[in-house]
């Protein structure tokens, strides 16, 4: 999944009947052909103390619905997203508009969509190494060339996107 140029993000929709747990969100390629999805994970808790919790986002690829990163919200209202692999390592955190690496240090900051729905990821020296599109029934996420190889840097990238719509 992460090895595509781009990715199209669907509108979140309910789970189907039985299953656990609260929406999903399926992710394409550009032709359209899905490659994963996103689940809203309620945590196992009584239903009155569900606010309490932190916000569990997780991504599984297709075929096999393998999880490939966890999105966790920390505790509290002006808390950061942690953005975990599938051997539950820091991979980075986002921090208002701002993406930091697993060590902390700046990778970039996502701009707000412009008129026409429309924003960027742009790293200290101005380079551009994403963009992302805001289309009437989906969310177009582009990766730079650069970041070509570097699934880590396309976690967070396509990860601060899933953080702004949850």
């Amino acid at each position: 999944m992460l090895e595509k140029p781009s990715l199209l993000l669907r509108p979140w929709s309910l789970p189907s009947v039985g299953a656990a747990g609260g929406r999903m969100r399926t992710i394409a390629d550009s032709a359209g052909a899905a490659v994963g999805f996103v689940a809203d994970v309620k945590p196992q808790t009584s239903r009155w103390l569900r606010w309490l919790s932190p916000r569990t986002l997780e991504v599984y690829e297709t075929p096999d619905q393998s999880l490939v990163f966890t999105l966790r919200r920390g505790w509290g209202w002006l808390t950061a997203w942690h953005l975990v692999d599938a051997d539950d390592r820091l991979v980075g955190t986002f921090r208002g508009r701002a993406l930091l690496d697993g060590f902390g240090h700046f990778l970039a900051v996502i701009e707000p969509p412009d008129d026409l729905g429309c924003g960027r990821f742009l790293a200290v020296e101005g380079r551009e190494l994403g963009e992302y599109a805001l289309e009437p029934h989906q969310t177009k996420v582009t990766f730079a060339a650069e970041l070509e190889g570097n699934p880590f840097a396309r976690m967070l990238l396509l990860g601060a996107v899933l953080v702004r719509q949850a």
